[in-house]
């Protein structure tokens, strides 16, 4: 930050006339207005400092005694500082720190105009509030209050009232949303060109927590937060992860709205046509939080299930047949193939970023080439294809598909990640990247072909080494006719569902777009 940069956001603010230079008394009573609100920063550092170390010492205190003999305690103190509302109030005081050094610098440096401060400074304070400390905040707030005030014991066990205290809890809940307030109160903050920096850190910091609240579950057999003890083996996990995320995503929007209704924006010719790309630019985020979320998901889910492979558990032949031969299931081959598309959409999505400001940037022809055809041919019928047998079997009779014995390694939860939550992710996809129906489907075809052919060589083969069929449905049907009939209607169902793509693709961005908007361009 320069005190001049300082200076011409007030310019930028209501204080410029391009008549008048600002010299003499006018740049007086500009570097006061300015250096009250350093000091009135500066006071806000301080008070937060202040409240956050005193609640430390303060929480500190009621760390003895009896209280201490209660193992719902003891196993609770053993893991604070992996809950996300303690990240929250450090992250809090580390910026409180770091502006606090930047604004004392300023002031110290203030008769020189031409000073700036180190860039690492300047762009670290930035960076730290707009990526984590901003969202990171009003998720603690938004999301403890509400499931707080509807059941307490979803995130704050009555156990927890014998060593924190009401006064405690409003500090690290309500007091964090009035800290980053005012900072953006006093301190202009500009939306920058490109959130690819900011977007990328805040998933970093996302995923290394979505990872500890995991491991502790793994390693403590204790979930941080209760609400995900009675959510856990069902869909509300995964759902109630997506949630967070879009949560965040959402409130780390919200601040460059807040930030423009406090400080303006100048309104220019530049501003005004970028606005179609900048609007499209926010679909390209969006799958990038899509890419991501699947990214977490499949990757923790692989995680869990690995760790649920105990000696116990392995002593069951048929677990341990399954634990040998588990990445030859179709299933796994469909969440990998999600994998791999994920990756490889947000390498698209972050050349397409750091290129936007060249107007005439294309993706590599190769690379955006296989992004299509992967999702189109292989990813999105296969998808479906998962979820729609193997849903039709399981409740027509589970022992076709998924056998008692998994259930001591495979979790419900992990069950609908790998057959239920693979198709948010595939529609996710289709309604926020255009598809383009080809003028010859011969290529997609003989993907699909290829891909089908090489799993049913893996099956036989399987069937030969182990002699023992992957699914047993194949077992109950093998040597009777209704064995080439499951393989029959195995492929309709591909190719009904490699068509329906089209069709929804026409419904959600409309036929021209689908098909002719690109020949229109050309003309």
């Amino acid at each position: 930050m320069k005190i001049g940069t300082d200076m011409d956001s007030f310019t930028a603010h209501g204080f410029h006339d391009k008549h008048i230079k600002v010299e003499g008394f006018i740049w007086g009573v500009a570097t006061k207005a300015m250096a009250i609100r350093i000091y009135l920063r500066i006071l806000g550092y301080v008070v937060t400092l202040a409240i956050h170390i005193s609640n430390i010492v303060y929480m500190r205190s009621f760390h003895q005694g009896d209280v201490m003999k209660d193992p719902k305690i003891r196993a609770y103190i053993g893991i604070q500082w992996r809950f996300i509302t303690c990240w929250n109030f450090l992250f809090q005081m580390v910026y409180a720190c770091l502006g606090l050094t930047c604004d004392v610098l300023t002031l110290v440096n203030s008769k020189n105009k031409r000073y700036e401060l180190p860039k690492l400074f300047s762009q670290g304070r930035k960076t730290l509030f707009s990526a984590i400390v901003w969202p990171s905040t009003f998720v603690v707030a938004t999301l403890f209050w509400p499931f707080y005030l509807y059941d307490k014991s979803l995130v704050f066990p009555d156990f927890i009232d014998k060593i924190l205290t009401p006064l405690s809890n409003h500090v690290i809940h309500s007091f964090i949303v009035p800290v980053v307030l005012w900072e953006i109160m006093l301190q202009p903050l500009t939306e920058p060109r490109n959130h690819m920096k900011n977007a990328l850190i805040l998933f970093i910091y996302t995923v290394v927590y979505f990872i500890v609240l995991f491991y502790t579950a793994v390693e403590q057999r204790l979930w941080i937060y209760p609400i995900f003890e009675k959510a856990d083996g069902t869909i509300y996990t995964p759902m109630l992860m997506v949630y967070s995320c879009v949560l965040t995503n959402i409130h780390y929007r919200t601040q460059w709205y807040v930030a423009s209704y406090l400080w303006g924006q100048p309104i220019t010719k530049e501003r005004i046509v970028n606005t179609k790309k900048r609007i499209m630019s926010k679909l390209g985020y969006l799958r990038m939080l899509g890419y991501g979320v699947t990214l977490v998901m499949h990757i923790g889910n692989l995680v869990y299930v690995r760790m649920n492979m105990t000696e116990e558990a392995l002593g069951d032949k048929r677990v341990r047949l399954f634990g040998e031969t588990r990445h030859r299931y179709f299933t796994c081959w469909n969440f990998f193939l999600q994998m791999i598309y994920a990756v490889l959409g947000l390498s698209c999505e972050i050349l397409l970023l750091r290129n936007a400001a060249n107007k005439n940037y294309k993706l590599p022809k190769h690379l955006k080439g296989c992004r299509d055809t992967i999702f189109s041919a292989l990813l999105w019928p296969v998808t479906l294809l998962v979820f729609t047998v193997f849903w039709t079997l399981f409740f027509y009779d589970r022992s076709l598909i998924f056998p008692d014995f998994i259930d001591k390694v495979l979790t419900p939860v992990s069950n609908h990640i790998m057959h239920t939550a693979i198709v948010p992710v595939v529609l996710w996809e289709i309604l926020l990247q255009p598809r383009y129906e080809p003028k010859s489907h011969m290529k997609n075809i003989a993907h699909l072909i290829v891909y089908m052919l090489v799993y049913l060589s893996v099956l036989v083969y399987t069937y030969i080494e182990k002699g023992q069929w992957l699914y047993p449905v194949f077992k109950k049907i093998y040597g009777t006719v209704y064995f080439p009939i499951l393989i029959l209607i195995v492929t309709i169902l591909l190719f009904m569902f490699y068509h329906l793509q089209w069709s929804i693709s026409y419904l959600v961005w409309g036929k021209e777009k689908t098909k002719k908007e690109k020949q229109k361009k050309t003309r």
